[in-house]
């Protein structure tokens, strides 16, 4: 985490590059103080910062004087200079009293002062009173000399000795980009072997170390010395009498001056940096004179408006033309107001020459000349586009948000995500995409389209599928889709779109989807700014559509919660009153038997008391195969048999059922296809019946007149046995037709007292048919009959 002091008293500038610092260093602990006084109380007060920032002209003083001051008190803080006044003299000037860096202010500068900190904090480095010399010297007794002097006079200076060039430049870098560690490079001038000339040659030249190099030599020729800084040694000295007491002062000079170039170098590096960045950061400035027209405007202008300064300048009413109607009325007013109230800033909105929709905030003050007579205003339009989008796309993520308090379903809060993407983006033709993985299946919960309506597709190389299975957002246009198709490395869906967007929805970190937008005639309807605020908002849009999605399985387990306890509570009505009806005939029909009863009485009594326990039974019978249907505790005794074997033991069954019943209006017949007398079946033959029967019976009791048809085939690809029971009864609703076969669940709860029954046979059918491997299921129309068709395995 960084700590940065900065001393500055502009509080535009402050808050510019405070804004920037912290944009790059989210945590970063920013320390802006406007007094020199309180600047120099934290740093010597030992607050520890990373590096400070200082503007020149302070109220208290001056920035550069609070430098020099910290430098003789040996603090060796990184410290950048900051002024308005770009000068080589000033930034010389603050090198030499130490800075590290220096930054002039002008338009756009703020940008590029973390970088500035970062290379400084890491690269710059101090000024150090400690100097390392690789000293290279083969007299032994100058060495010596050298040392005792330094000893005494210059403890600082702390040399390395070798005796030889080849030795020093096993100690230096191999190349100029290697970190060196010695400050400056000492050369005695007659050296065995490589001389200093050679040496200097190769760190130069070769190795382009760039180390402070000064020679000592013996002799003062005038030509060696040319030489020696025509290759880039940076002094030259002497040995005259007390030479040693110049040296100290020259190692450290030329140290100094190395730093400087280096400096120097970085500062026109930042230069070169800040002009890059001020041809597209800078303002549109402007002077109107007190007639209202115009008589400079910074080249800026045709930035921002698309229209040269010059335009401006032949119609003084340009700007108002060319900015949005609602905001006309607010413009002409600004400009024609009183001189007190032109300081005012307003923002509003321009359509360029291009066609693109900009907003501006402006600001402006009166000018006065040296007499004081009013000579017109200055001012300054500021593109303030990208902030007013950032602004729009914050209170879109919030109504996005609000959304799923306001829809009532998933549809309605797409809805409401489509317009107010809308806002900030072509969103006619959109879907949002949920991913299946172990289908690998995509479903289209919202499509809003003009010439596709997909609902669901396999995900595979579809740009869909892509942008899921990859987790990042793609953006294609229709010539590049085509090329990738024509590679295979892509399969399109549908209309081919002009350009395609889409984004990753993520939840906890998981990609669940994908949100997109198309356009089919504009090929430049989304670019990568569109690209990036989808990314920002599908965040939101992921956990709206979550937060839906769990919002409506609420509300359908607390529907069918209730409608589990409804359908239970007439279950228990229902069984309450088929309880009642055989125990009321056992109860009343054996109160009615006594000494006094006819014998005919008698035997017509018992065989009703006979019949009403025995329809008692079967519900006894009937609830407790229930419970161990639902409990799991059915075994199924595998045997083999005949098809029509089987099918003939069911027609007798039935017919003896309705004779008993004493039912003569329906015609019972059996029917079975494409099977022979030796096709036979495995299946538990038991469970199979009761199936069937259960299947009958309710065909007796639902069909008042007409027929009753049963029977066998084999399905299409015969592998299977498909039975069957069709009546002419009174039919079972389309919306019944899943439900009928859950439990406790009748068609109609109102029948149950006209037909009776409990509501347990059609689930326990469904139960045994699938313990053996099979399937049932109904195809019905209401009033016109019933068809239940169940199938198990079967292999010839």
């Amino acid at each position: 985490m960084q700590r940065i002091l900065y001393l500055e008293d502009n509080s535009v500038d402050a808050d510019l590059v405070g804004r920037e610092i912290k944009k790059h260093w989210p945590n970063v602990e920013l320390k802006t103080v406007n007094h020199i006084a309180k600047a120099k109380q934290l740093i010597l007060s030992k607050t520890y910062f990373d590096c400070a920032l200082f503007d020149l002209k302070l109220p208290d003083g001056n920035g550069m004087d609070l430098l020099s001051e910290l430098r003789a008190e040996k603090c060796d803080l990184p410290i950048i200079i900051l002024t308005g006044t770009g000068s080589e003299e000033i930034a010389t000037t603050a090198l030499k009293a130490g800075a590290n860096d220096y930054i002039p202010k002008k338009a756009g500068y703020h940008k590029i002062v973390p970088e500035q900190i970062e290379f400084t904090v890491n690269q710059a480095p101090t000024n150090r009173q400690d100097l390392s010399v690789l000293y290279v010297e083969h007299h032994k007794s100058d060495a010596d000399l050298t040392y005792r002097h330094f000893k005494k006079h210059a403890p600082y200076i702390h040399l390395t000795r070798v005796s030889s060039g080849e030795a020093a430049l096993e100690l230096l870098p191999k190349e100029k980009d290697h970190s060196c560690k010695y400050d400056v490079l000492l050369l005695d001038y007659r050296l065995p072997g490589l001389n200093a000339l050679g040496l200097s040659k190769i760190i130069r030249l070769e190795r382009k170390i760039s180390i402070a190099i000064v020679i000592v030599t013996g002799q003062g020729d005038e030509n060696t010395a040319v030489e020696a800084l025509k290759i880039g040694v940076d002094d030259y000295i002497i040995k005259h009498d007390n030479y040693l007491l110049r040296l100290p002062s020259v190692l450290t000079s030329a140290y100094r001056h190395k730093e400087l170039e280096r400096q120097h170098k970085i500062l026109n590096q930042s230069e070169t940096k800040y002009r890059l960045l001020a041809d597209y950061a800078a303002d549109w400035e402007y002077w109107i004179n007190p007639k209202g027209e115009y008589i400079y405007n910074s080249p800026v202008c045709e930035k921002i408006s698309g229209y040269p300064p010059e335009a401006f300048e032949k119609n003084k009413d340009l700007l108002a033309e060319i900015t949005f109607p609602e905001y006309q009325e607010m413009v002409k007013k600004h400009f024609s107001q009183g001189i007190k109230e032109i300081h005012k800033p307003i923002e509003f909105k321009i359509l360029t020459k291009e066609g693109k929709e900009k907003w501006i905030s402006h600001f402006c003050q009166a000018v006065y000349d040296n007499d004081n007579n009013y000579a017109g205003m200055r001012g300054v339009n500021r593109d303030i586009t990208e902030r007013k989008r950032a602004e729009q796309i914050q209170q879109v993520i919030l109504n996005i948000s609000n959304a799923t308090q306001k829809a009532d379903d998933l549809a309605e809060t797409m809805q409401i995500i489509q317009k107010e993407l809308g806002l900030l983006m072509d969103t006619q033709n959109f879907f949002v995409a949920l991913y299946d993985d172990e289908t690998d299946q995509i479903h289209l919960p919202y499509y809003q389209d003009e010439k596709d309506n997909i609902v669901d597709f396999p995900a595979g190389k579809t740009l869909t599928g892509l942008v899921i299975k990859r987790g990042k957002s793609i953006l294609i246009d229709n010539k590049k889709a085509l090329e990738l198709e024509e590679e295979e490395k892509i399969e399109r869906i549908g209309f081919d779109a002009a350009i395609w967007l889409g984004v990753p929805l993520k939840i906890k970190g998981k990609v669940t989807g994908a949100f997109v937008v198309q356009s089919y005639t504009d090929p430049n309807a989304y670019d990568e700014k569109d690209k990036e605020i989808l990314e920002i908002v599908s965040h939101q849009i992921s956990i709206s559509i979550e937060r839906k999605q769990e919002e409506e399985k609420l509300m359908a387990a607390l529907e069918a919660a209730k409608e589990s306890d409804r359908i239970k509570t007439a279950f228990l009505a229902n069984m309450s009153h088929e309880l009642r009806t055989p125990l009321n005939a056992i109860i009343g029909f054996s109160d009615l038997i006594d000494e006094d009863t006819k014998p005919m009485e008698s035997v017509d009594f018992a065989k009703l008391i006979n019949r009403s326990g025995k329809n008692l039974l079967a519900i006894v019978d009937e609830i407790f195969e229930m419970t161990l249907v639902e409990q799991d505790q059915i075994d199924l005794t595998m045997s083999k048999m005949p098809v029509q074997l089987f099918i003939d033991d069911i027609y007798q069954t039935i017919l003896i059922r309705q004779k008993n019943l004493g039912i003569k209006s329906i015609i019972i017949d059996k029917e079975i296809r494409g099977i022979d007398l030796n096709t036979e079946c495995k299946a538990d033959f038991n469970k199979l019946k009761q199936v069937f029967l259960n299947l009958l019976g309710n065909a007796l009791k639902f069909t008042h007149e007409g027929f009753i048809r049963f029977g066998v085939f084999l399905s299409e690809d015969a592998n299977d046995l498909v039975f069957f029971v069709e009546d002419s009864g009174i039919g079972i609703p389309k919306e019944l037709h899943q439900s009928i076969f859950d439990r406790f669940k009748i068609a109609d709860e109102s029948l149950t007292r006209q037909y009776g029954g409990i509501g347990a046979g059609l689930f326990i059918s469904k139960k045994l048919v699938t313990l053996m491997g099979g399937e049932i299921w109904v195809e019905s129309e209401e009033g016109k009959g019933s068809t239940f068709y169940f199938k198990i395995p079967h292999k010839k």
